[in-house]
């Protein structure tokens, strides 16, 4: 979640080791005055079915802090702003289905901008027999319009393939891309690249440092093998400077090697539009600098939300399982039949099918 407020203390209560005390934390915020946002208007009298949603949604986001639950009860608030979560909009839409027979998707309740009132709309649309059209996106279609990007496919090479001297790591930071990055660094003797979003290289390498050493295998030496490049997924060349990105197309040197795109916005209750630029286009432009080499480099592609099944190999049989799947697997799914059309023209590539769709918690938000 990204906080909506920042709250500037002089000092917080410590444990005997040094550790911030959480419990104590959580008991001074409890006992905080909560005033309403001068944006959240009352609700106007008579409305039941908004007051009703009010007092509910209130509830569910102030998760037994009263103060939270009265500032919220009988205002039109947004859903999203006043700090709707995940979990607690799964089970909204749950509660909407078996209290007022509405069924609103994930993607919908977490608009931004859904307020009270809009809601309140949108049930009484449904109760009215008119449920709000699905935010429907046309997968292969949307394969179709990226993999246009590529303005000339790479020529046909007969790949030399020898030693690998310098790989390139997007999403190093996250569940499983801690563990490849250890692999990478302790069974390895190339010199890993990560792409970490930071706001300098001093300041991505520290996020590496500080994931590994939650990860129990960092070791000092492991630095002078270790370089951060700065940068964004969803941001055009992946938020990369003009040097960096000279060097992963191959005109500068040290040249990349290999790159193993791992890197996602792993966020459930998103919809594949929020999530294409992080999730897709991100693929896009890596296959674009691979395109534009005149040395080949591998390229593995770490894929996951959706199941592997027997319909793996059939493009419109995934499409169709995945038109009512979540944004984040959607998003997913494109990238890997984009990956899968420009791999069987181009260079040395790989897909690797993940199990992270197993792990809702793994969240990963900062490729």
């Amino acid at each position: 979640m990204v906080p909506s407020a920042w709250l500037v203390v002089s000092r917080l209560p410590l444990t005997d080791s040094k550790k911030v005390d959480r419990r104590r934390v959580r008991a001074w915020l409890g006992r905080l005055e909560v005033t309403p946002p001068r944006a959240c208007a009352p609700l106007e009298p008579g409305h039941g079915l908004a007051h009703q949603l009010s007092q509910h949604v209130g509830g569910l986001i102030a998760h037994g802090r009263h103060a939270v639950a009265a500032s919220l009860a009988d205002r039109d608030f947004d859903l999203v702003a006043a700090g709707m979560d995940s979990i607690q909009v799964m089970t909204l839409s749950k509660w909407l289905q078996h209290t007022y027979k509405a069924h609103l998707a994930v993607e919908t309740l977490m608009r931004p901008g859904l307020t009270i009132t809009a809601l309140a709309g949108l049930v009484a649309a449904c109760q009215a027999g008119q449920p709000p059209e699905p935010d429907h996106v046309d997968l292969l279609s949307r394969v179709d319009a990226l993999c246009s990007r590529f303005t000339h496919d790479a020529p046909p090479r007969t790949l030399a393939l020898g030693r690998v001297a310098s790989v390139l790591l997007t999403g190093a930071t996250g569940f499983l891309g801690i563990e490849i990055l250890h692999q990478l660094l302790s069974t390895h003797a190339a010199h890993v690249i990560v792409h970490v979003r930071a706001a300098s290289a001093h300041d991505g390498r520290q996020r590496i440092v500080d994931a590994a050493t939650q990860a129990q295998w960092w070791c000092s030496s492991f630095h002078s093998r270790l370089e951060v490049w700065p940068g964004d997924l969803s941001s055009p060349q992946l938020g990369l400077d003009a040097d960096s990105w000279a060097r992963l197309v191959g005109h500068s040197q040290p040249r990349v090697d290999a790159v193993i795109h791992n890197g996602a916005a792993v966020q459930w209750n998103r919809s594949y539009r929020s999530l294409e630029a992080a999730n897709t286009t991100s693929t896009v432009h890596l296959l674009q600098a691979l395109a534009e080499r005149e040395a080949p480099a591998r390229f593995v592609y770490v894929s996951g939300g959706q199941m592997l099944s027997p319909a793996a190999d059939d493009d419109e049989r995934m499409a169709h399982a995945a038109a009512h799947a979540t944004g984040y697997a959607q998003s997913k799914l494109v990238s890997e039949l984009v990956v899968k059309r420009f791999a069987a023209r181009s260079c040395a590539n790989k897909h690797v099918q993940s199990d992270n769709h197993r792990h809702p918690d793994g969240h990963q938000p900062d490729e």
